[in-house]
């Protein structure tokens, strides 16, 4: 399963969702409980847009089901709700994220992080991170 997902961020990497997608597909059939597998498939239906975004609200939910200490998962739910335009949901569960050891820090220049930098709650979060994850 480990190696499909692995196999999927490298897709994500070269812009080949559909691979990507058919990638963390085949890491949950091979493990039905790999939570990051479902995380996964919510991330790429985040990027494949606005019409995807209830599948991965249900994907995300499945990855927090398998697995509620995850801080990626978190970080994924934050980012369906900035879709959705919810920011006190993206809020919430960004620093749900954090609390789960997701290092912010690091994803500061990407979507959709980067359009936060400079805001005084968002940047407050980034230096949390830096201090619960300083590598």
């Amino acid at each position: 399963a480990a190696a499909y997902h692995n196999m999927a961020l490298w897709y994500l990497d070269h812009n080949s969702l559909d691979t990507a997608w058919a990638m963390a597909k085949k890491s949950v059939m091979v493990q039905e409980d790999y939570a990051s597998g479902y995380n996964m498939l919510a991330y790429v239906c985040v990027l494949m847009g606005e019409d995807s975004l209830e599948s991965a609200l249900q994907y995300v939910g499945e990855a927090i089901k398998l697995d509620s200490t995850d801080g990626y998962s978190y970080s994924t739910l934050a980012e369906i709700h900035h879709e959705l335009h919810h920011t006190d949901s993206f809020y919430h569960y960004l620093e749900r994220a954090i609390e789960y050891d997701f290092p912010l820090h690091r994803y500061v220049k990407e979507k959709p992080y980067e359009r936060f930098k400079g805001e005084i709650r968002f940047d407050s979060l980034v230096e949390k991170s830096k201090h619960k994850n300083p590598i």
